[in-house]
């Protein structure tokens, strides 16, 4: 079976040239908008669908633009995709995923298929699902994390998984923020204290200002030479 060939064949090649673009559109890499556009009318014209009916090779080559957006891998956390691929269910054991692979893999073959690129498209996304659950390490990443986790363990590794994963959750992030709240409050009460303190209206009251408050308060007696006071 081609399954290894199909797996290579969707693996994406990446280059850090960036120099391919413009040889799709025959310009040179110093092109100015203007001559952009008019390269790219030229190419639609010359490869529009609606002129290569009976060439598929030239209609992909117009519609890559939407074989890029369909290249848009969308990833998910639930692990259930690939076993409705298989048509099994989520507990089946290893026996019953080679039997599914199997059966699918000769239904969907390309050589039963030469002409239904459906079917083509089936079998790949077959061999990817076999690929994923014949594997126990990966089996156990797409059961608790899904396709996201399988994305992430090529990006991270999958020991770094479950920190990856508790750190993206809403319950940490909801620590996190009340945390920081308590931070600022924490803060703000301290520079208040702070600068009450420093201005003046918390320290403790002096003899010199108690001296100062008396010699503002008017006087109402006199003192007697005897020591007691009466009034004015």
């Amino acid at each position: 079976m081609s399954g290894s060939e199909a797996s290579t064949k969707s693996k994406r090649e990446y280059s850090a040239k960036g120099e391919k673009l413009y040889k799709i559109l025959e310009i040179d890499k110093a092109a100015n908008d203007e001559s952009i556009k008019k390269a790219y009318r030229k190419l639609a014209l010359k490869y529009h669908p609606d002129k290569n009916i009976n060439n598929p090779e030239l209609r992909l080559r117009m519609s890559g633009s939407e074989a890029s957006t369909k290249s848009k891998r969308e990833y998910s956390a639930k692990g259930e995709k690939l076993y409705k691929i298989l048509e099994i269910d989520k507990a089946a054991n290893d026996e019953s995923i080679k039997k599914a692979y199997r059966k699918l893999a000769l239904k969907y073959h390309p050589d039963k298929n030469i002409n239904n690129p459906e079917a083509t498209a089936k079998f790949q996304e077959v061999n990817a699902a076999h690929k994923v659950l014949s594997d126990p390490t990966q089996r156990e990443i797409y059961d608790k994390y899904g396709s996201l986790g399988l994305h992430m363990a090529e990006q991270i590794g999958a020991e770094n998984l479950k920190t990856y994963f508790m750190l993206q959750s809403s319950w940490f992030k909801w620590c996190i923020g009340l945390f920081c709240c308590c931070i600022a409050t924490s803060s703000c009460c301290f520079c208040c204290c702070l600068c009450c303190c420093c201005c003046g209206k918390l320290k403790a009251p002096t003899d010199v200002d108690d001296a100062a408050k008396k010699s503002d308060e008017p006087v109402t007696v006199q003192p007697e030479p005897n020591g007691f006071d009466y009034p004015l």
